[in-house]
């Protein structure tokens, strides 16, 4: 669910709700009824409302009984109890707009998206909407995809009221969805201009930067969030990566840690995520640090039999030069999982490096029957042959690599190569 659906629905459920001149008229001992039950829910007597008001609807009362009963449910979140109030009042009187817009409200509270769009095109047909209601439908046009009729809608709720915020939200993301996103821009700035600490508003700009591949602007956003003190573990991920991104390895670092505090055994593949990228940015020394608190962590029982840790502390080993710790790393993943071609290709690199010619070749080979790979693993046995000095074996299976998948930096090595093998 949308985030300003929330409110939206919220806001609804506890708002008083008086029925309009045109809604079904109620007599004067139901007058009082509903009077006596407003007066008990402003008190915190919701139980004693509710039984009041539910003892007195039935056949023979009217539908704004089956209304007020609807809402009573609808704000301790009874959904399935408040929906049938609401289709009771819409039986008796078909043309009881506020009920038809309080049921769109449930069955959106229950995810009932197809249902919502269905009674969303119902009320469309209606004079004179309020603007919640043109929300409501908005909402349920956009959960559903139907981008156009949310457009629609929430542009409707708009001209209704051009203040409202949670239109303008909602619109913002229906033209996210739509790929819109310098017009959506535009309706988010505004709002923040409006109210700059409302943090969800950070959040959507920071999707929508996403949205745009701009991650500097994104990061901004999300600072601004985080300072506000209000990201989920999710957003505390992204920051992270967000921050590895403009090479602030520490400080991701400690966003991981944060996000890993809030999560339990279920964050283990997103902090494993983070300790790659670690090493991808090349900063061991951050990368050390967040494998030493992941080990230390309580909250990944598994960790010890992840095949990714030993990928990581292999990778770690062979970026500080420890050649046997990384060959006993790479052998443990190839042991757990014997396709696994990028070990298998470092496990062939790590031989080379230890003059272990014949296992690099055969590691090579097995590497070279996995599709896909191929190529990388003429590469590494052109490099044993350059080691045992047979510079023609090695241009011929450069040669073959280069046939299978051209690479610049390649065809450089072919032609140092080649140059060697020419000058003997």
């Amino acid at each position: 669910m949308n985030r300003w659906i929330g409110i939206l629905l919220i806001a609804l459920c506890v708002m008083p709700s008086p029925l309009r001149a045109a809604e079904p008229r109620v007599s004067a001992e139901e007058s009082d009824l509903i009077e006596s039950a407003r007066m008990l829910g402003e008190e915190g007597r919701h139980t004693e409302a509710l039984a009041l008001v539910r003892g007195s609807a039935g056949p023979s009362s009217s539908a704004a009984v089956d209304f007020v009963l609807g809402n009573l449910h609808a704000q301790v979140e009874e959904w399935g109890e408040a929906e049938n109030a609401y289709r009771a009042a819409l039986q008796k009187d078909p043309e009881f707009t506020q009920a038809q817009g309080r049921l769109l409200m449930v069955l959106l509270a229950q995810h009932r998206g197809k249902d919502a769009v269905e009674e969303a095109k119902r009320l469309l047909q209606k004079d004179d909407l309020s603007t919640s209601q043109y929300m409501l439908a908005g909402a349920a046009y956009l959960l559903e995809g139907h981008t156009i009729g949310a457009e629609t809608a929430f542009r409707q709720a708009l001209l209704k009221d051009p203040s409202e915020s949670a239109a303008l939200e909602g619109l913002a993301d229906t033209l996210i969805a739509q790929q819109r996103y310098p017009e959506a821009e535009v309706l988010l700035a505004r709002l923040l201009e409006e109210d700059p600490g409302r943090t969800v508003l950070w959040l959507a700009r920071a999707d929508l930067a996403l949205a745009m591949g701009q991650t500097l602007r994104a990061l901004v956003c999300l600072e601004t969030a985080y300072r506000l003190g209000a990201l989920d573990q999710e957003n505390l991920w992204t920051l992270g990566d967000l921050r590895l991104s403009e090479g602030q390895s520490a400080d991701a670092v400690k966003a991981y840690q944060e996000a890993l505090s809030l999560t339990g055994s279920e964050g283990q593949q997103k902090a494993l995520d983070a300790l790659e990228r670690l090493l991808q940015s090349g900063d061991t020394e951050q990368a050390v640090a967040w494998l030493n608190h992941l080990k230390g962590s309580e909250k990944l029982p598994d960790l010890e039999n992840s095949v990714r840790l030993c990928w990581a502390e292999a990778e770690l080993a062979r970026m500080h030069e420890d050649w046997n710790a990384a060959l006993a790393g790479y052998q443990s993943v190839v042991r757990q999982e014997p396709l696994n071609a990028k070990a298998l290709l470092r496990l062939g690199d790590v031989y080379v490096v230890l003059n272990r010619l014949e296992d690099a070749e055969l590691t090579y080979e097995r590497a070279g029957r996995i599709e896909g790979f191929e190529a990388k693993a003429l590469i590494g046995r052109a490099r044993i042959q350059v080691q045992r000095g047979d510079y023609t074996q090695a241009v011929s299976l450069l040669e073959d690599s280069q046939a299978l998948d051209p690479q610049k930096h390649v065809a450089q090595y072919l032609e140092r190569i080649q140059a060697i093998s020419q000058s003997e």
